[in-house]
């Protein structure tokens, strides 16, 4: 797999992302199965009824505000051709702008409906959702727009603002991703790479593998939107540019 290099970097990962990113990998629909600790990769690895579990650094927040996350759904998508408002809203209980195309060349390839449960330090439950994670292909390459209810239950907001459109604050991130078998053990330099944040390690792919994985996130009508690339071509302003079509819609 080619990798591509990023300028922009972050000075530590940002852990609501990191999060989000391993929730939102862990519904996306793909194509065979393979076991998973803690991470699905994404677009590579395909999981039946799989459960992601994200743990967090030492000191971060308390019972009563979400710690982690867990994300589940089958490897079979739900919707093979774009839902209507209505399907979604009988599905989901809410309904999300899902555009059938962006101006790209990204198109609609598929959905599936996942759960989301926001966990307390504790592992206590303090809420769940029904989420939606759409794939999106230009050629080769996707792109996923997931969307779900947003968290009524405190929790970190990461990602720096970069513009807000129409009233609404357009968050954007990026990480290097470093995923590693589930029976990998951590070196010295792997830990000193992942305190400096020069990596952000994820559990459960067959071989050690590098990724830039970019997310701009936003809260629109209630519901948290998160558009997410991976090794992709797309900048910081293409993602920009999509999240303003879904607004727009």
């Amino acid at each position: 797999m080619d990798q591509k290099q990023w300028k922009k970097a972050f000075p530590e990962p940002p852990q609501s992302f990191h999060r989000k990113v391993e929730a939102t990998l862990a519904s996306l629909p793909q194509e065979k199965e393979k076991n998973i600790m803690r991470i699905k990769k994404r677009f590579a690895i395909p999981v039946i009824a799989l459960v992601a579990i994200v743990a967090l650094g030492t000191g971060l927040l308390g019972t009563g505000k979400i710690s982690s996350m867990i994300g589940s759904s089958c490897a079979s998508p739900t919707y093979t051709q774009l839902p209507t408002a209505a399907e979604l809203s009988e599905d989901l209980d809410f309904s999300p702008t899902i555009p059938p195309a962006f101006e790209n060349g990204y198109t609609f390839e598929n959905g599936t409906i996942g759960k989301e449960s926001g966990l307390d330090e504790n592992g206590n439950v303090l809420e769940k959702h029904k989420s939606l994670d759409c794939l999106y292909k230009n050629g080769s390459d996707a792109i996923s727009l997931n969307v779900a209810e947003k968290w009524s239950f405190p929790h970190e907001e990461d990602g720096t603002v970069v513009e807000t459109y129409n009233g609404i604050e357009l968050k954007y991130t990026v990480n290097t991703y470093k995923f590693v078998p589930g029976d990998y053990e951590m070196t010295a330099q792997d830990k000193a790479d992942e305190a400096s944040g020069k990596y952000v390690f994820s559990f459960g792919t067959d071989q050690i593998e590098i990724e830039e994985v970019q997310g701009l996130t936003w809260i629109q009508d209630d519901l948290s939107y998160l558009l997410m690339a991976s090794d992709s071509s797309l900048t910081e302003t293409d993602l920009v540019t999509m999240a303003k079509e879904v607004i727009d819609r």
